[in-house]
């Protein structure tokens, strides 16, 4: 029998394994210490939402959106956080920033040199990089 090895390398649901395992695969697992667990359930939901955006119809993405709470569930429990304060806490943004129902895209925006706001901005060059202005 020649063996043929895949890199997993993630965090999997509990029941994978087991799974897996009924259908002849070798499982090689471990269960995650708490901080690495912490950071795995970050990747994970990194994974579950890239899985979103690659969704092609209704029925994939309601599955996919599913995994992200899970996702979320799971790290809210592994950091002691509370569902209600999270979503105490999107009541309180959403009242304070509005939610996503109008649609607004955002292009990008101009900000005077002298404005707090551009250090804000300057800060994260990585979320919002410079753009220059062909008007200069």
């Amino acid at each position: 029998m020649a063996l043929i090895r895949f890199n997993v390398d993630k965090l999997i649901r509990d029941k994978i394994p087991n799974s897996l395992r009924s259908k002849g695969v070798i499982v090689h697992e471990r269960v995650a210490e708490s901080e690495e667990y912490t950071e795995l359930l970050k990747k994970k939901l990194l994974e579950e939402a890239q899985e979103s955006i690659d969704a092609v119809d209704h029925k994939e993405l309601a599955e996919e959106l599913g995994d992200v709470i899970e996702v979320i569930h799971a790290l809210a429990k592994a950091q002691n956080i509370d569902l209600a304060t999270i979503e105490a806490v999107r009541l309180a943004k959403k009242e304070r920033n509005g939610g996503f129902e109008d649609k607004v895209y955002c292009s990008y925006v101009d900000v005077d040199e002298a404005n707090p706001q551009a250090a804000y901005y300057a800060s994260r060059p990585v979320q919002y990089p410079k753009i220059d202005r062909p008007d200069k």
